[in-house]
């Protein structure tokens, strides 16, 4: 089914490039046959609510260039499929939570110009199918972990 933008299949929600306004729902977070969440290039504000990470078959997340903020919900490290993360463009700040670590599927984050503070954490070696990690223009300062030479299949840093 696809009309004027919106794309909707039982496992694919895509009402990206739009100007759709407001929070993301939190009740997306009881879809839990949701692979795909497009929610790209709107005016959406407000946090990403932590009942996302209840979507346990989700394997695309993408949210970039939006105005959403806050920081990362730690509940989104439990979308254990997730192969894609795209949060670009956003406002969000804090550090970058640890449970993104329990993401062993993830091959694609993207986060960058986003107010993200603290070093890049040391669990970003374990993270070893991740081919694209997209961090520029954000707050993130210290070292660069060893860690980062576990990433075999980087192409993209």
């Amino acid at each position: 089914m696809q009309d004027e933008g919106f794309i909707l299949h039982k496992w694919r929600w895509n009402i990206s490039d739009n100007n759709l306004i407001g929070s993301i729902p939190k009740e997306f977070g009881s879809m839990r046959a949701l692979r795909n969440l497009s929610l790209s290039e709107n005016l959406l504000s407000g946090p990403i609510p932590e009942e996302l990470g209840n979507l346990a078959s989700l394997v695309e997340l993408s949210l970039y260039s939006n105005n959403l903020n806050g920081t990362l919900p730690q509940e989104i490290g439990n979308s254990a499929a997730l192969r894609n993360m795209y949060l670009s463009s956003n406002q969000f700040a804090g550090e970058i939570p640890p449970t993104l670590v329990k993401l062993q599927n993830l091959k694609e984050f993207f986060a960058s110009s986003n107010g993200f503070t603290g070093e890049i954490q040391n669990f970003i070696g374990k993270l070893i199918k991740l081919g694209k990690l997209i961090l520029q223009g954000t707050s993130l300062n210290g070292p660069i972990p060893s860690s980062i030479n576990n990433l075999i299949k980087i192409k993209y840093l």
